[in-house]
């Protein structure tokens, strides 16, 4: 009996997950020092009329050789001078001559010689730029510079606090400073109850639709100021006009499937959380018929215009009628070639062949409008279209005075339920593609000796909290160091989650290099009905993935939630980050640094809103055999959501990107198991037991 169990215990390993975050590294005078400057540029953006440093009188002209690229100071200047965005404009990409000037600007930051021209020249456009024109500049420049891949950024939400805070809320805190209040905090709403709903207008015995707007429930998800932090910042790692071969030459890694596989999953998360609140799943946008819900951004640009508000049953092309015809005519185009199964090239009239998992990747060129895609011309940019087509309702005069609704910034895109309306539409055209592949074979599917076990895990439990961030940045003052001594916060209610462990337990005949994907899906629908996998699967979102060794045997995979690379924990305040800063360079206390890793997505995202007596969910276990994708340097690949270690030869979302009949999933190496999530009152969360 001894030697049996001696046995069992020999057989059960612990396996080696393979390490996929980069090294912390310690932090010396000269890094802390530029780390600094790079902060004390974000502050006090919006009131830069009482800005000044030795350097916001740069001579571009006198230091040309300290240019990799002479020409790139030429241009800008030249473009300077024929008239950029003026200082109280509006800035949005959607306006062309803005957009090519930004590019300019960028140029001119990224092709400097050295940190310090960099930042000389950064420091003259802070004053004589727009502010969120050189925000813009600024922030691409710090994330693909070779010499700035180190430097922490503050969150955005706290550099323009006016694109995530209500204006109400800002005339608060603008009151406050007029009657020199230093430190208040402010709480806002943002459920969306007391601005999307009225018993007498909604709901009522008379309201036409019976229900009433039901979508101010998730609002909290929506308007989430990390999530909405991360979606712009996501988009600055991969702008659709950058050229590689131009700027970095290095491998960017599947460009067009990870934009199409990053809004996929924006797309599934909202479902799960429109699941989990009693809602249906997300109803297309239609260009013809009316958008039942209309939407109050209630946040304003830096001169103090709001976005436009979206009245309710509004018709896409009544209201811009030539912007949704051109989105229809590059839609009616993309679909041809998918039908036709190939792309031509006018370039060098060449046929491109769409199909399989690389023909994804050239469709998700085309569609996105990523530089370099075949015949640029000709296909556009269908996405850039269609959030023009939506977010302009009404015209302006000037293309400098584009005041347009929550869809034309990329900071406020996520809190527009109509984008998510879009999005089912735009997942509709690729799953078009994904259907007329033939479906994964049992071969493909499975993994030989390998079989999941189990999948256990914590108790999974959801809360909402207040989250507190600094807005002290948006009100102006005369000297930029005030902002050290002024403490604005405004407070957010917001979904979070406890943080949870779970174990998988894999069995091996052999040693074998692994792959592991976990998933978290619906169960049932708004009207508890178990969905099948082929319903459910486009509303799967990854929650975890890693390499891993496993040996011959039983092989137990410990993880918690905190280790996911896709997700991160909330970011250091700007003002505590400067703080610590400064305590290392007056006092030599250590300070840490890593390269930008994580994908960025907030950790709270986890886990959808569990219920009372506990909310079923599904988790989906993939495990599949490591097919390294790319054997180069490292220091060459380029992703925006992680290193290679987290990519192999399938497809992202593997196996539920193409439509699927159960029966073939029953697969050894894949596991379904249901979980509950509860979900609880803070005070209960972090009661302590007894």
């Amino acid at each position: 009996l001894t030697l049996f169990v001696l046995g069992l215990v020999l057989a059960t390993t612990y396996s080696s997950i393979v390490s996929t975050k980069p090294e912390r590294k310690l932090a010396d005078v000269d890094f802390l020092k530029r780390q600094k400057l790079v902060l004390e540029l974000y502050f006090g953006l919006g009131n830069t009329e009482h800005f000044h440093n030795e350097y916001t009188e740069f001579d571009f002209k006198a230091n040309i050789d300290h240019f990799h690229k002479p020409e790139v100071v030429t241009d800008f200047l030249e473009a300077y001078h024929h008239g950029f965005l003026p200082i109280d404009g509006i800035f949005t990409l959607s306006c062309r001559h803005t957009r090519h000037d930004s590019v300019k600007l960028f140029d001119l930051f990224y092709f400097a010689k050295d940190f310090d021209t960099f930042y000389r020249a950064a420091s003259w456009a802070k004053k004589h730029i727009h502010p969120v024109q050189f925000a813009f500049a600024y922030t691409l420049a710090l994330l693909h510079r070779e010499d700035c891949q180190h430097y922490e950024l503050p969150p955005i939400y706290e550099v323009f606090p006016n694109y995530f805070v209500p204006a109400d809320t800002l005339h608060q805190i603008f009151e406050a400073k007029l009657l020199g209040v230093k430190e208040r905090k402010f709480t806002y709403n943002n459920t969306g109850y007391e601005y999307n709903y009225h018993e007498s207008m909604y709901g009522g015995p008379l309201d036409p639709d019976a229900v009433g707007h039901l979508e101010y429930k998730i609002s909290y998800l929506r308007e989430d100021v990390g999530a909405n932090n991360w979606y712009s910042t996501s988009n600055l790692k991969f702008p659709l006009w950058m050229n590689p071969e131009k700027y970095r030459g290095t491998y960017w890694h599947r460009r067009g499937e990870s934009l199409y596989y990053r809004h996929q999953q924006i797309y599934a998360r909202y479902v799960l959380e429109r699941i989990a609140n009693g809602l249906p799943y997300v109803e297309l946008l239609h260009w013809y018929s009316p958008v039942k819900v209309g939407y109050n951004p209630r946040v304003v640009h830096v001169n103090g215009l709001p976005f436009y508000v979206r009245p309710d049953h509004l018709v896409p092309f009544e209201t811009n009628k030539g912007q949704v015809k051109k989105a229809k005519h590059l839609e009616k185009r993309i679909f041809d070639a998918i039908d036709s199964g190939a792309f031509w090239e006018v370039s060098n009239s060449t046929l491109l062949p769409l199909k399989g998992d690389d023909g994804l990747d050239l469709l998700g060129k085309i569609i996105f409008g990523v530089s370099g895609r075949p015949s640029e011309k000709y296909f556009g940019c269908y996405y850039c279209a269609a959030l023009e087509a939506l977010g302009f309702a009404a015209h302006t005069s000037s293309d400098h005075e584009y005041v347009g609704g929550a869809l034309t910034s990329s900071l406020t895109t996520l809190r527009d339920p109509l984008f998510y309306q879009w999005l089912g539409r735009l997942v509709k055209i690729f799953q078009y593609y994904k259907s007329r592949l033939p479906e994964y074979t049992h071969e493909e599917l499975s993994f030989h000796g390998v079989k999941v076990k189990d999948f256990e895990v914590d108790k999974l439990v959801t809360y909402h909290d207040n989250f507190e961030f600094d807005v002290s940045n948006v009100v102006p003052v005369t000297d930029p160091k005030e902002y050290t001594h002024l403490n604005y916060y405004a407070r957010q209610y917001r979904l979070n989650h406890k943080p949870f462990n779970y174990k998988l337990t894999v069995t091996s005949d052999d040693s074998k290099e692994a792959f592991v994907r976990v998933y978290i899906g619906p169960k049932y629908d708004s009207e508890d009905r178990e969905l099948t996998v082929e319903q459910k699967r486009l509303a799967f979102v990854e929650i975890d993935r890693f390499p891993v060794k496993l040996v011959a045997g039983e092989n137990v995979l410990e993880r918690n939630s905190m280790e996911s690379p896709f997700y991160e924990s909330d970011h250091e305040g700007f003002k505590h980050l400067y703080d610590k800063v400064n305590n290392a360079l007056n006092t030599g206390e250590q300070y840490y640094y890593t390269e930008r890793y994580s994908c960025g997505v907030p950790h709270r995202y986890q886990l959808p809103r569990g219920s009372k007596s506990g909310k079923p969910f599904t988790i989906a276990v993939v495990v599949t055999p490591y097919d390294k994708h790319y054997e180069g340097e490292e220091k060459d690949f380029y992703s925006s959501c992680g290193n290679s270690k987290l990519y192999d030869t399938r497809p992202l979302g593997f196996p539920f990107d193409r439509p699927v009949h159960e029966h073939n999933l029953h697969v050894s190496n894949i596991l379904f198991k249901d979980v509950l999530i509860v979900h609880r009152y803070e005070s209960d969360v972090n009661r302590p037991t007894t």
